[in-house]
């Protein structure tokens, strides 16, 4: 009889005890909604018909701009109910842009089954998602159809501009209901740990991915990335590009002017030379409009000059790929100015080596067209694309700046920018956040690298170990998407991190808290600690301290089991897990 290890067991017991506990409470004490309905699905509005687009990491949002944009101000809904609540109330999660005018202007009006709900201050957060509630009074609701129309009654504005009323959900229920879209199947991880380890397929017998396959790693230290360069090669990755925050101390000013410290020099000398060891691209990168007291004048030959000594120190080393990276600016916005510093920089590298290949960062870089205040989005692509040098690559992060990756947004990207795309992927990225984001890669298509030259994740901050998790499920899925599992491959990267079946546990453990944003698909963000988010919904629970105590000693004894199974390892990592602990136990503290 083989009898399970003492401290799994336990670990079991509790995952046993906090499914019957969350099961019993939800049976008895949990509203759910009586009809629920997505921005895309209103009739009308500013965004009909592009529910696969995301806006703000939300997906299927409508929106109503002013009155003077006739159809596009309001927006209906039609709906079913077999059964009328006894105190129904309607909520919707909403956000506004209130652009040059004040919150309280931004007004609009609820009518349901014809009956005016409400009139007045939208009462949605600005550039912030939030929740609104309406009491429906005796009588409006009916048994069958029924109908909501949002308006917007701001007066003057144009379409697609502030201030505008966005809506990504609405409900009507009894009045406790939690609003929430359908439960999908990417809430809820659960590995079963492969009995083997298997070698990863090397790329000469199963390459049938993405010719460029890598990581950057986000404000890495050089310390960090000279012992995370092996376990790339491991996962079949051939490219790395330093963090345009790594040139710099972040958070501090970058001053991409100066001359880098030698002695920080040497190190990524080194750098440059255990990549070359191990067959990976090693790629310069730097943004000189960012995080700078100093921004960029592009027209000046001195900043050009200033900015070239780095790029030529890395050209001189042999380094064939190089990057221009204009992201998340706010200043030298113009695409034409932009292109044409760009192009000057790939002549002076072609210049010194012929090898040399560019990548560019444009400001515009996802197919959600964010920006920081480029007026025009679809005008500065296209500039780009008439004004760039063909032969330069440009990244671009996806649907959106996190979240899906998807073949036709690839595709229509592609068509508007007009150069070889290499996609930017945000994950497992924490953006130096309290999160851990451990779970496989997800909702990537299969056929991406038919159209995009090639793949880069993008890191973890200090947790670079526990980065080797996921990171492993991005090789797995660059060098072949069409036969990529996630299940699967999460389960090969745990074991691969591990000597024997205890170890690797306790990291499935850990990723099955840590599951991270990709699986929460009604809002992707960097910023999601799924440890605290799955706390916070046993809290808000009817006697919800019980079944959340018992999910904070069961991370607690996972900290407990990674300090003893791997002595030395893991540190910034395990204080993470410290951290989220001890805030569970601040809230379980004073819990009334």
């Amino acid at each position: 009889m083989k009898i399970m290890n003492k401290t799994r067991y336990t670990s079991k017991l509790r995952y046993v005890s906090l499914y019957l506990l969350i099961s019993m409470a939800g049976a008895v004490y949990s509203q759910e909604a009586t009809a629920v309905f997505l921005g895309k699905d209103f009739v009308g509005g500013g965004l009909e018909g592009k529910s696969e687009v995301y806006y703000y990491e939300r997906k299927g949002v409508n929106a109503v701009y002013a009155v003077e944009t006739g159809t596009k101000s309001a927006m209906t809904a039609q709906f079913d109910l077999s059964e009328i609540p006894s105190n129904p109330v309607l909520k919707m999660q909403g956000r506004i842009d209130i652009g040059h005018v004040p919150a309280s202007d931004v007004k609009i009006s609820v009518i349901l089954n014809g009956r005016s709900l409400y009139t007045g201050e939208s009462g949605f957060h600005n550039r912030d998602w939030s929740e609104k509630s309406f009491d429906i009074p005796f009588g409006v609701l009916q048994k069958g159809k029924n109908e909501l129309i949002i308006r917007n009654l701001v007066e003057k504005g144009s379409a697609g501009k502030p201030p505008w009323v966005m809506l990504v959900m609405a409900g009507v229920g009894e009045g406790d209901f939690r609003l929430k879209e359908p439960t999908n199947i990417f809430q809820h991880l659960s590995i079963n740990l492969p009995e083997t380890k298997e070698a990863m397929k090397s790329p000469d017998s199963a390459n049938k991915g993405f010719t460029l396959r890598g990581t950057k790693g986000w404000a890495w230290t050089p310390e960090q990335t000279i012992t995370e360069i092996p376990y790339l090669k491991q996962y079949n990755m051939n490219f790395f590009m330093n963090c345009y925050l790594s040139m710099f101390d972040y958070p501090n000013d970058n001053q991409w002017w100066k001359p880098l410290d030698a002695s920080f020099k040497k190190k990524y000398e080194e750098i440059v030379r255990l990549c070359k060891k191990n067959d990976i691209e090693f790629c310069f990168a730097m943004n000189p409009n960012l995080y700078t007291s100093r921004h960029i004048d592009y027209s000046s030959k001195k900043d050009m000059d200033d900015l070239w000594q780095h790029y030529e120190w890395m050209a001189k080393l042999e380094v064939n790929w190089f990057s221009i990276c204009l992201d998340d600016i706010t200043t030298g916005l113009d695409a034409g100015v932009q292109a044409k510093f760009v192009n000057s920089f790939y002549q002076r590298l072609k210049k010194i080596n012929p090898h040399a290949q560019l990548i560019f960062c444009p400001t515009i870089y996802s197919s959600s067209y964010n920006s920081h205040g480029v007026n025009d989005n679809e005008k500065y692509l296209r500039t780009i694309a008439g004004e760039l040098h063909p032969e330069i690559y440009c990244f671009w992060t996806g649907d959106g700046i996190v979240g899906a990756v998807s073949t036709a947004k690839a595709k229509e990207f592609k068509e508007i920018i007009g150069h070889r795309l290499i996609i930017w992927d945000n994950y497992p990225v924490n953006d130096a956040y309290q999160a851990m984001h451990m779970g496989p890669l997800v909702l990537r298509d299969k056929d991406l690298h038919e159209l995009c030259d090639g793949y880069i994740a993008n890191a973890m901050y200090t947790q670079s170990e526990f980065n080797r998790i996921p990171t492993y499920s991005c090789g797995d899925y660059a060098l072949n998407p069409a036969e990529y599992d996630p299940l699967k491959s999460i389960g090969q990267a745990i074991l691969h991190q591990t000597d024997n079946r205890e170890q690797a546990e306790t990291l499935r453990d850990v990723v099955e808290v840590y599951y991270g944003f990709l699986f929460h698909t009604d809002r992707f963000r960097t910023n999601l600690n799924t440890a605290r988010f799955s706390f916070q919904e046993l809290m808000a629970m009817k006697q919800g301290n019980v079944p959340a105590k018992l999910f904070k000693e069961n991370l607690q004894d996972i900290y407990n089991r990674l300090g003893e199974q791997f002595p030395g390892r893991y540190q910034a990592e395990r204080a993470t897990i410290l951290t989220d602990i001890k805030w569970m136990e601040e809230r379980l503290a004073t819990f009334k």
